[in-house]
């Protein structure tokens, strides 16, 4: 089973590198941030399951879907690879796409792959009715996110001329990056649920909006957020409730 210290140093460096990459998009950074931080916690999940043999099933997050391809051994390990991913924080939707490989058939492998297609079929007809109800949905949302993303271009070229009269040449740090680097801390602490709180930075200043669970998590998150590199201020807009 992986130890606690490997998964979190796993998480970590897979955080890292992503944070590495952040554009001026403080959106499109933070979705990146948490879709890696989705797939390293669902591997951690199989690597440390004795049903799942993690090192034949791989994972891809894209805006929290989860999409698993690679082989499994019986309907039971898909049944249990996909039970796994759906139990992580941020995971909307799974889509299977394992391929089931058996070797020697035995009368009882028989008679699960029989079950198993049964199974399959339903699965199908089920993933068939949930693809018309998503692309539906997308339909409708690429709407929303059309409008939305006109208004958040607008906003992002006041924002830019804001940043561009506050960065100075040599050290100065990015809002872009401030705003990554304190995800990435939220996401790697235990005492801060990351997918909960949501940062922003203007200046050096960042504001923190979300719930936290409790005064502890909350005094968790500012101390965090003093701590990071080219923070001016931290406001507190957050509200404590489950």
């Amino acid at each position: 089973m992986i130890s606690q210290k490997v998964f979190r140093t796993l998480v970590f460096a897979a955080v890292c590198v992503v944070a590495s990459a952040a554009s001026a998009q403080d959106r499109s950074a933070s979705t990146t941030v948490k879709d890696a931080w989705i797939t390293t916690q669902v591997e951690a999940k199989y690597f440390g399951d004795s049903v799942v043999k993690g090192r034949n099933i791989d994972v891809d997050t894209a805006s929290g879907v989860v999409t698993l391809t690679g082989e499994v051994s019986s309907g039971i390990e898909r049944q249990r690879a996909v039970a796994r991913a759906r139990e992580v924080d941020g995971v909307t939707r799974v889509v299977d796409r394992l391929t089931l490989v058996r070797s020697t058939p035995t009368t009882g492998d028989r008679a699960a792959d029989k079950a198993d297609k049964a199974g399959d079929k339903a699965d199908r007809a089920k993933d068939k009715m949930d693809d018309k109800a998503d692309r539906a949905k997308d339909k409708m949302d690429d709407k929303a996110d059309r409008a939305k993303d006109r208004a958040d271009a607008k906003a992002d070229r006041v924002a830019n001329k804001s940043q561009e009269r506050a960065d100075r040449s040599g050290n100065d740090i990015s809002d872009a990056w401030i705003t990554t680097k304190l995800q990435s801390k939220y996401y790697v602490d235990d005492d801060v649920k990351g997918l909960n709180i949501d940062v922003t930075t203007n200046g050096g200043v960042v504001t923190l909006t979300g719930k936290v669970a409790n005064a502890a998590e909350r005094a968790r998150a500012l101390s965090l957020a003093k701590t990071t590199d080219g923070v001016k201020q931290v406001i507190d807009r957050m509200t404590t409730g489950k």
